[in-house]
Order: C-alpha cells, then sequence, then structure tokens
C-alpha cells in the first residue's frame, strides 16, 4: 500500500540550466517524503529529541524516468518494500500529476534505526514493524 507523502510545484528557480527541474530538488522533494513516511509509520521527527532515537540512510538509488519542467504539479507516493531486523527499505514514486498521472521518478532507499548518542544500529520496535506491514508493497 502507498501513502502520498509530497506535494509540490515546480518553479522556475528550482530547474537547472536545461530548464528541468535540478536534481538536488529531486532529494529535497525525496527527504520531505521520507519524513512524512516515518511519521505514518509512528515516528515523528519532533520526537526524536527526546527519545535520541532516528534512522540513517544508508542507501539511495534513483531513477529518473521523464523529464520534470516549470509548472509541473509533483505528487509523492511511498510505500515500504522490505523490514529487516534493524533496517527498513523504502520506495518513493515522484508522480507528475494532469490529464493522466506519469511516475517521473523513483527512489529506493534504505534507513537504519539508530541510537544517536551511542551512535549504534538498534532492532526495529514491534509498533513500528506493525505500523510498516501496513505498507508493505512488492
Amino acid at each position: 500500500m502507498e501513502v502520498e507523502t509530497c506535494r509540490r510545484v515546480v518553479y522556475p528557480w528550482l530547474c537547472d540550466f536545461n530548464r528541468h527541474f535540478a536534481t538536488q530538488h529531486y532529494m529535497a522533494v525525496f527527504d520531505d517524503a521520507t519524513a512524512q513516511l516515518l511519521g505514518h509509520l509512528g515516528c515523528l521527527p519532533k520526537d526524536i529529541p527526546k527519545t535520541n532515537l532516528g534512522f540513517a540512510d544508508v542507501k539511495h538509488e534513483i531513477s529518473y524516468k521523464k523529464e520534470v519542467l516549470v509548472g509541473d504539479l509533483l505528487l509523492t507516493r511511498s510505500s515500504v518494500v522490505r523490514l529487516g531486523t534493524k533496517s527498513f527499505t523504502y520506495r518513493h514514486r515522484l508522480i507528475r500529476l494532469g490529464e493522466s498521472e506519469q511516475e517521473c521518478a523513483e527512489m529506493i532507499g534504505v534507513a537504519v534505526h539508530f541510537d544517536l548518542i551511542r551512535r549504534v544500529s538498534l532492532e526495529l520496535s514491534d509498533a513500528f514493524r506493525a505500523n510498516a506491514q501496513r505498507l508493505i508493497s512488492l
């Protein structure tokens, strides 16, 4: 199952010298989507300072499928792909809205549950696993 994790409009100042959505801004969209996805999984960014528990991204793989241009309306849908003991793999799909939806990019990421003080990985909690199980898509 996928959840909506981000909406954007492509403004001229977000584009590179070729008038395409700049690579750095794809990462900004995917970073926002990851924070929203973690919220869906019960990990709110505002709680991190209280618990000192977070996630460390250890891998990103981006596939660019269609050009994204000024004026495009974008939607990101996200899902969990795999649950490990201490990590999970997730997918973000960046979609152009219009007469028909077009998938323009996809990011597959791996994040490790992490103790921010001790700097060690931790097992995923049962609550996290239960929430993530709802969003697993193959």
